[in-house]
């Protein structure tokens, strides 16, 4: 796997709002390899992918919720009495806001399978002349998991 460029534009909070980044992964590329076996027909072998983001960037915008660090600091009870706090003043570095939550707001994944090989039996030669075909069908399945898989974490 790997990224050739990587943009951001951060979005500056107002006072009372919380800011959010845009991210666009450039020049992402991958190979990835694995096995097919097409039950009750005795079709099996190998299939090796080239994946590419030749399309466009994937494009991610992280929201970023922010809470005052002595808020912070008590909810990991944190003892943080002696430390300057004073109290409401706006000025006080404790009443700063500070990063306490980061979730994926938008996602668009323009990812492509530039080849797609079959190899490993005699079937692999009747499948891969549909690989062209089958390459749209991959691409657009691995668009459909893409954004979810990383907005829940995994």
């Amino acid at each position: 796997f790997q990224v050739s460029a990587l943009s951001s534009i951060p979005s500056p909070s107002q006072p009372g709002t919380n800011p959010s980044l845009n991210l666009d992964l450039k020049g992402m590329s991958a190979t990835c390899t694995g096995k097919y076996d097409v039950s009750g027909i005795g079709m099996s072998g190998n299939v090796v992918a080239s994946v590419s983001s030749s399309k466009g960037p994937l494009h991610l915008q992280f929201d970023v919720t922010s809470a005052p660090l002595s808020e912070f600091k008590k909810y990991n009870n944190q003892d943080i009495s002696g430390r300057g706090s004073q109290g409401d003043n706006p000025n006080d570095k404790m009443n700063l806001p500070f990063p306490s939550k980061v979730t994926v707001s938008s996602c668009e994944s323009k990812l492509s399978v530039q080849d797609l090989k079959f190899t490993g039996s005699a079937s692999a030669k009747i499948i891969d002349i549909f690989s062209g075909a089958i390459s749209k069908q991959v691409t657009s399945a691995l668009n459909g998991a893409v954004c979810p898989l990383i907005k829940s974490g995994a």
